[in-house]
């Protein structure tokens, strides 16, 4: 696939999202036009040889007579050949240490070769001095050394233990059998063996390893291909094909596209190549549309000269390995895809080659970025900054999870730790303990270096320009750098990864690692994104996430019954509550009774450390037990009693901070579902996250309802939907700004949504609609929504919400204490979205066209005045008498005014 890129504004690849689990491949074979994943691999192998890799943990003893300790796979494997395989593992020296591995030929007849490898000691484990899970490393160490023993013995297929942890035998044995030879002839390379799982089940643990060590070994290959090749044309030729077919979309930006929006530090590194910038950006959607997405950016410098501040040539031999972010990148968003998480993504690749040409920047320079800050350039080399700066404003525009830039930045990384870990810089300590624990996981370790403000004041000591890209005073060079980056954050949370530490390895400081790029650390950025889903999914089991109660503190909302004898000696509890006191021994009720039995309807009776799960449990009055449908109140008091108690359970443990809260169903998990998340939503876009009201997550308890629990935070996610748009100040909610909302929110609900502006008002001749508009400056707009639920020939249900997103009252102006609420005169055009989205999402077999009209009534010069006639879309003539009736001319079903002498109406 061939894109000319270099004479378009934007060119936008869009790929449609068939999402499949595809067979793991090593990339191996790419032509001079770029990397394309082949299997055909080289080499020649033996025909039908099959080795084999199992393990032996150290001796306890130097007693020869006490028996070998193997694997669980190697017992088996010893006691099938009669203990040859121990005879002969005795008499050929002591055993293998971690690291080692020893041969043997011919014990049977399936294997041709046996590499026995040493896994250190039987009891290693989490080691918190070395931030390491040892157990894990000393398995990828054990297969990875017994798989490359046997692929120089061209082994055809070689099968491997699991040693007690698959994913880890597989990502060892995966990358180090790797090694980029693309450039080679086919004769001379190494030849790439099979990779099987062998006497064991998990097959799952195995499949998410090769996963991880596929996208380390994608990142490695296009780290490792030459920079004349890897231009950034060919890196987005190559993203384009390797993400759409994992169903990922990917739009290609080009030069004018950057220039519109003013990304003056990326550009500016641009000037002195000959190769034209490219911004890729990348979408994955493995969740709602809606779900707010995690951004990664990715630093994509194809090749660093260093421009006019010219590195020296030892430096430059390993600047093609400079955009190792943007493959990271690439490789993580292509493995997560491949897993089907359910997570949304949205990369972000700033493309480019830093040369020093005769366009090229200057030292002494003042560029400025998307968000108007002026940058003094200091040092030409310290451009991948400049880059990285404005994707991190351009993030802003997804409203983001949290953002996560990796760079191969400093090499002030590597002089401070060497090879042995990534740098991380954040605003979040969240983010650094779920990192950490993802490089614990993976053997990719990482530790957290100062982000301080004593570093920032370095990069702004200028009276003349808001930044510096080096900054005042020596030493100190990568926290300068996160300092500068910190001035380009959006409000939210933010990581930083300063690669260029781990960038390249020389083939001994990770055993599984063969010489040249490393793709560091791709499969932690893969276990930490795995780690955000530990909350709302049961991906923890396989990513070793650990127990989350460990961390996350849980309530429980139960319902109790009014006594109908005020004499009573016990209370009736529901369902569920009657399983918890039984699980508490009785001790539920017991607490209750002491702390009185009369509950009325929404009374709540907190109770602590009942139980190992709960940490607090919420009793909540449920009111008479027979309660139903009560025609004089025409409500059914049985379901509103239970949104009314879910409701007040919720919120007292949301007051309490308690992090994940249970509702137990009531009997009718829908209306619970309802009360809860009705409850817990509050306006609060506008505070700092640090005085944000906590909102917890809410889940089903002992019940299977699932479905009805579905159905219920639907409706109740519509209602927050239409409170959050009528609660937005006026001045931010204008027509305008809700015709953008409602299109960002339908359509990724497969919503039709068309924006009709004045002139198709005025075309239509809705005199009525316009003359409401006259007297505002935000020009009306006119909505128009179409769901197909079932067969387009269907009649529709029309559904007309009226959008005046303030009302001043016009040259009749209201009063000042009336005015504070006419923010939410547009309640109407809310419902009718939030109402549309949620049939959208329940899927009803239903036509629905959605009519919005939106405007303002405001007193201005052109405002509508008392006493106006105006003509309505159906020829009929209105005088107006009160200007205040502005609904009944946005919605002329209804008639305003009684019959007047010569008038229609």
């Amino acid at each position: 696939m061939f894109l000319i890129l270099r004479n378009l504004s934007v060119s936008r690849i869009r790929c449609h999202r068939s999402l499949m689990l595809s067979p793991i491949r090593f990339q191996n074979n790419a032509s001079s036009k770029g990397v394309q994943e082949k299997t055909d691999c080289g080499g020649e192998s033996k025909k039908n040889s099959k080795g084999l890799v199992i393990g032996v943990y150290d001796a306890l003893t130097d007693n020869p007579d006490v028996p070998t300790k193997f694997t669980k796979t190697g017992e088996k494997y010893n006691e099938s050949i009669e203990g040859r395989l121990e005879e002969l593992l005795k008499i050929s020296g002591p055993l293998p240490k971690l690291g080692d591995a020893r041969l043997f030929f011919g014990l049977d007849h399936e294997f041709n070769a046996i590499a026995v490898v040493g896994l250190g000691k039987q009891c290693a484990g989490y080691n918190d001095i070395e931030e390491l899970e040892e157990e894990k490393e000393a398995i990828r160490i054990g297969s990875a050394i017994g798989s490359r023993r046997l692929q120089e013995l061209h082994m055809r297929k070689i099968l491997i233990d699991s040693f007690g942890h698959a994913e880890s035998a597989a990502e060892g044995s995966a990358l180090a059998v790797w090694v980029y030879q693309e450039l080679k002839k086919a004769d001379n390379r190494i030849f790439m063996p099979m990779l099987e799982l062998y006497d064991s089940c998990d097959y799952t643990g195995w499949h998410i390893g090769l996963e991880k060590a596929a996208a380390q070994n994608l990142a490695r290959q296009l780290m490792d291909t030459p920079a004349n090749i890897m231009t950034p044309t060919s890196f987005a030729q190559n993203a384009v094909e390797i993400l759409c077919k994992s169903g990922i979309n990917v739009e290609v930006k080009v030069q004018g596209w950057a220039e519109t929006q003013h990304m003056g530090a990326f550009l500016s590194v641009a000037r002195g190549s000959c190769e034209p910038p490219i911004f890729l950006e990348i979408s994955y959607y493995g969740t709602n549309y809606d779900e707010r997405p995690v951004v990664l950016i990715g630093s994509g410098v194809t090749y660093d000269s260093g421009g006019l501040c010219l590195k020296q040539p030892y430096e430059l031999v390993h600047m093609k390995g400079k955009m190792g972010g943007a493959a990271m990148v690439v490789a993580t968003i292509r493995a997560i895809a491949h897993l089907q998480l359910p997570i949304n993504l949205r990369g972000l690749i700033p493309l480019c080659e830093n040369m020093p040409g005769c366009a090229a920047f200057k030292p002494g320079d003042i560029v400025t970025a998307m968000n108007g800050k002026n940058i003094l350039i200091q040092n030409t080399d310290c451009e991948s900054r400049l880059v990285v700066a404005d994707s991190l404003i351009y993030s802003q525009n997804f409203w983001p999870r949290f953002i996560v830039d990796i760079s191969v930045l400093t090499k002030d990384m590597r002089r401070t730790m060497g090879d042995a870990a990534t740098g991380v810089f954040t605003n979040s300590d969240a983010l650094w303990e779920q990192i950490r624990m993802a490089g614990v996981h993976t053997g990719d370790r990482l530790w957290r270096m100062p982000l301080w403000n004593y570093y920032t004041r370095q990069t702004t000591a200028s009276s003349a320009v808001d930044i510096l890209n080096v900054g005042e005073g020596p030493g100190g060079g990568a926290c300068k750098a996160a300092a500068f980056l910190r001035q380009f954050v959006p409000c939210g949370e933010w990581m930083h990864l300063d690669t260029l530490g781990v960038m390249y390895s020389n083939g001994q400081d990770v055993p599984y690692l063969q010489a040249g790029m490393s793709g560091r650390p791709t499969r932690t950025l893969i276990e930490f994104i795995s780690h955000m889903l530990c909350k709302t999914t049961n991906f923890w089991r396989y990513y070793s996430c650990g127990d989350p109660s460990s961390k996350v503190t849980k309530g429980l909302v139960l319902g109790v019954y009014k006594p109908l004898d005020k004499n009573a000696e016990q209370v009736k509890l529901t369902a569920s509550g009657d399983k918890m006191n039984a699980r508490t021994q009785g001790q539920l009720m017991n607490q209750i009774q002491i702390s009185g039995l009369h509950m009325e309807l929404g009374d709540v009776k907190l109770f602590y450390n009942l139980d190992q799960e709960f940490t607090t449990i919420a009793m909540v009055g449920l009111g008479s037990e027979c309660l139903g449908y009560n025609e004089n109140e025409d409500r059914d008091e049985g379901k509103e009693a239970i949104r009314v108690a879910a409701a007040r359970g919720s919120r007292i443990l949301q007051n309490l901070k308690i992090q994940r809260v249970y509702i137990e169903s009531f009997g009718h998990s829908e209306s619970a579902a309802e009360g809860a998340a009705m409850a817990v939503w509050v306006y609060q876009e506008l505070k700092s996250k640090s005085k944000q009201l906590h909102v917890p997550e809410l889940e089903l308890y002992d019940c299977v309802d699932y479905s009805g629990w579905h159905i219920g935070l639907q409706k109740a996610a519509a209602q927050n939907l239409a409170r959050q748009l009528m609660d937005t100040p006026a001045n931010i909610m204008t027509p305008s700004t809700f015709a953008q909302n409602a299109v960002e929110i339908l359509c990724k609900s497969g919503i039709n949504v068309e924006i009709k502006v004045q002139g198709w008002a005025e075309t239509q001749k809705m005199g009525g609609f316009l003359a409401i508009a006259k007297g505002s400056c935000e020009s009306p707009i006119f909505l128009e929504l179409s769901y197909y639920g079932t067969n387009y020939e269907e009649r529709p249900i029309v559904l007309i919400g009226s959008g005046i997103t303030f009302d001043s009252g016009g040259l009749c102006l209201k009063k000042p204490y009336d005015m504070k609420l006419m923010r939410g005169d547009m309640a109407g055009a809310a419902c009718v979205i939030a109402t549309t989205r949620a049939i959208a999402h329940l899927q009803l077999p239903i036509n629905i066209r959605g009519l919005i009209p939106l405007c303002e009534n405001m007193p201005g010069c052109l405002a509508f005045k008392p006493g106006d006639i105006v003509t309505a879309m159906n020829a009929k003539i209105f005088r107006l008498k009160i200007q205040i009736a502005k609904e009944d001319l946005l919605l002329p079903m209804h008639s305003i005014m009684p019959n007047t002498s010569g008038l229609d109406s």
